[in-house]
């Protein structure tokens, strides 16, 4: 028992003090958080979301995706990640420290990563692998600078959950017990819940490590063992949906950043070649620096992962130089595998020719070409090779299959992470590369917003695939080189995070003038005001204050803004302006924290001022008011009903802006920049304009619009009011209530020549309009 034991205590051992190293333990715990070097508020923000997730938990976990934030949409959380799994790893924390978020957090993500090398090794160890050498790969899994770069967001380092899928899929091939498939299903389920981005990135991979499948298909009962394997999966698949089910059948704005139109516009914040060769600026030295630093501090892997490659790399050079060309209890290859072989190491070269090539002043076209060609041939190749590959059962060629498989895995991830096209230190193109042509068979890739983020599990499968094939390297030689190459590297790689410079992400205590809340009797939203703008450190300590006084909030943030986020912003910051008033009663908010400086507003009637205060050292005076109940409360109700007829796309004039507005996508925007606002043609008797905006991909909406109309030779103003009024307020409600937004401007009857569109505020944004025509009244043929 107890030598079943030593291995697991001390994988367990060292991935603690990995993941000390790495999240660090600072001596005020309780309101401060480790963070690298300018990403104080990513470590704040999972902690807070953590906290809302345990609370949640604990007391209402139906409403899990309705934290109080973001107030009053149904479904804050649709723009990030749930973060389920880390929740559930929260709650034992949250019981023996109480409501302290960001030592919580802290613990979580030590237990994250002590979880990383544990599971890590122990699949290792499934795999064949010696004590020694799993200690090295769980520990390096966890030190890598890959790993260690994104350790602020927690939900990017959960890849716990993954090497165990692994370790009970092969306990459940070899042995088929059923306690294994379940075991696989119970670590599958804790993979999605503990990261929908890991998830997508692993769909992504998976079609190159499908022919593992066929290379484990000599096994006997190999088609039982898949379809045990498959139901297991099914199984977890199917709580994974019901579980998320709130998050994933209402995500009709957020879709709006994977159209296809979008992911042509949109910066993918992809790596490029030269970051795995560029330190992060909190290691120093031992690293180096090829180029300019990256604007996000390179993915240099580390000294400890370089000695292990450098240290496989010269067994591979010696057994080379004895003709050693497998271990001596592998089977023969067949023919059709070491040609494949063969193959694959000439492809690789000419890959890298290639792409060497075109990184050169004055090169050509055809090395665009060139890299692309190899680069899917090497895929290809490797493809086959695994597919060749002879039984794994028989002696070594088990962990040849699985390092192949890992290292197949890492270059996968590692194109992309490097994004479409593949830049050299963001400068020329050299190739198009795998995201591009692999987002479009798999839509799912096209929502995430950092490709770089493909570097992490880059990091960990080249860990583990030199890990396995440093076990075979090792076979012959004396049994004390690998425990002294593992302790080597693992001293190396701990002594450098060691003296890595980090910084502190502070919690700061509520603001004295919270107080002020204690004297408001209303139990509705809030809105703290100046109303920040998207990815503010202001909106993160509201939402750590909130708990304060247990209103909920409009602030918040998430991954990815809500459509509504932006003209709602700008008509709060407007109050207690006309519009403002009716966006705050149609959506229950009936209070105002105002800590805006400047002169103090006349407050019209039905807003209540209940007290002021200023917080010590700041000349700045807040202000607590109650909304009160009003008659207006309805006013942003149903858009305006046109007269009958149809709606219609007006002829386009010759301005660039006019045809981006009528092109019939809500995809693209007219941008109009000028006073004198956006020229149609009209198609007949207009009796309405239609406004639509989509899903709220685009948000700079006027205020209000006046819509002129050309009679004769004069332009005469045609807008029934009060339909040109309030539309940035309308479009927020709509695109929180229905998650899009069409506005509707009625019109006086009267046939027109042209129409103009004017807002005395420019610029703004208009994706696609359309005119409502009377029966019988269009005059130019569509």
């Amino acid at each position: 028992m107890l030598r079943r034991a030593g291995p697991p205590a001390l994988l367990l051992a060292l991935g603690l003090a990995c993941g000390v190293l790495v999240a660090r333990l600072p001596p005020d715990l309780e309101t401060t958080v480790v963070t690298r070097r300018h990403h104080g508020a990513d470590p704040l923000l999972s902690a807070v979301l953590l906290r809302f997730g345990v609370d949640s938990l604990l007391h209402h976990p139906s409403r899990y995706f309705q934290p109080p934030i973001l107030f009053p949409d149904p479904n804050p959380l649709r723009g990030t990640e749930p973060l389920v799994a880390e929740a559930l790893l929260a709650v034992p924390f949250r019981l023996a420290l109480g409501d302290q978020p960001a030592a919580v957090f802290t613990w979580v993500k030590i237990v994250t990563l002590a979880l990383l090398t544990l599971g890590t090794g122990l699949m290792l160890k499934e795999l064949g692998v010696g004590l020694s050498l799993c200690l090295l790969g769980g520990g390096l899994s966890v030190l890598v600078s890959t790993t260690a770069v994104f350790a602020d967001r927690l939900q990017a380092v959960s890849l716990q959950w993954l090497p165990l899928c692994v370790l009970f899929a092969v306990r459940y091939w070899r042995g088929g017990r059923p306690t294994q498939a379940a075991a696989f299903a119970v670590c599958l389920f804790l993979t999605v819940q503990a990261s929908l981005y890991t998830t997508v990135m692993l769909l992504g991979a998976a079609p190159f490590l499908a022919p593992l499948l066929l290379a484990l298909r000599s096994r006997a009962e190999a088609r039982r063992r898949a379809t045990g394997l498959a139901l297991a999966a099914a199984a977890a698949g199917a709580l994974c949906l019901l579980i998320l089910w709130p998050y994933v059948t209402d995500r009709a704005d957020v879709a709006a950043y994977s159209t296809a139109a979008y992911a042509s516009e949109k910066s993918w914040y992809a790596a490029s070649l030269t970051d795995p060769l560029t330190s992060p600026p909190e290691y120093g030295l031992p690293g180096w620096r090829l180029g300019p630093a990256s604007s996000w501090d390179g993915v240099y892997p580390g000294t400890g992962f370089v000695l292990l490659v450098g240290g496989l790399a010269a067994l591979a050079l010696a057994d080379a130089v004895r003709a050693r060309r497998r271990p001596r209890d592998a089977a023969p290859f067949s023919p059709a595998h070491r040609a494949s072989g063969r193959l694959l190491v000439l492809f690789l070269a000419g890959l890298t020719g290639a792409v060497t090539l075109a990184a050169l002043p004055g090169a050509s076209g055809g090395t665009w070409f060139a890299a692309g060609a190899f680069l899917w041939a090497t895929l290809a190749t490797w493809w086959v090779r695994l597919a060749l590959w002879p039984n794994p059962e028989t002696g070594g060629t088990g962990l040849g299959l699985a390092a192949s498989a890992a290292a197949l895995a890492a270059l996968v991830f590692f194109l992309l992470g490097l994004g479409s096209p593949i830049r050299l230190n963001y400068g020329v193109p050299l190739l198009e590369g795998l995201f591009g042509p692999l987002s479009a068979v798999l839509p799912p890739l096209r929502e995430m917003r950092e490709v770089r983020r493909f570097l992490l599990p880059a990091g960990w499968a080249a860990v583990v695939a030199a890990t396995l094939a440093l076990e075979l390297r090792l076979r012959g030689r004396p049994r004390a080189l690998g425990p002294a190459l593992a302790a080597v590297v693992l001293l190396v790689a701990l002594a450098e995070r060691l003296q890595a410079d980090t910084r502190k992400a502070f919690v700061p205590p509520p603001p004295e003038p919270y107080e002020l809340l204690l004297r408001s009797g209303r139990s509705g939203g809030l809105l703290e005001l100046p109303f920040a703008g998207w990815g503010r450190i202001a909106s993160v300590h509201r939402m750590l204050w909130q708990p304060s006084h247990g209103r909920p909030i409009v602030a918040g943030q998430t991954g990815l803004d809500p459509g509504w986020y932006s003209p709602a912003r700008q008509v709060f910051n407007e109050f207690p302006s006309e519009e403002s008033l009716l966006l705050l009663r149609a959506w229950g908010v009936d209070s105002v924290l105002d800590a805006r400086s400047g002169a103090e507003p006349a407050w019209p009637e039905g807003v209540l001022l209940r007290g002021r205060r200023s917080a010590p050292g700041s000349k700045v005076e807040w202000r607590l008011l109650d909304v009160l109940p009003g008659g207006d409360r309805e006013r942003l109700g149903p858009e305006p009903a046109p007269d009958t007829g149809a709606w219609e796309r007006p002829a386009a004039s010759d301005a660039k802006a006019a045809t981006l507005a009528a092109d019939g996508s809500v995809e693209t925007a007219a941008e109009i920049t000028r006073p004198e606002g956006l020229l149609l043609v009209a198609p007949g008797e207009v009796s309405a304009v239609e406004l639509d905006y989509g899903r709220g991909r685009f948000v700079r909406v006027p205020p209000s619009l006046c819509v002129l109309g050309l009679v004769g030779d004069e332009w005469l103003d045609l807008t029934e009011e009060p339909t040109g009024a309030h539309l940035r307020a309308r479009a927020a409600n709509q695109l929180l209530k229905q998650r899009t937004a069409r506005l509707v401007v009625r019109l006086r009857p009267g046939r027109v020549s042209k129409l103009r569109l004017v807002s005395a505020d420019v610029p703004w944004d208009l994706p696609e309009v359309r005119v409502r025509v009377s029966e019988g009244g269009l005059t130019v043929p569509r």
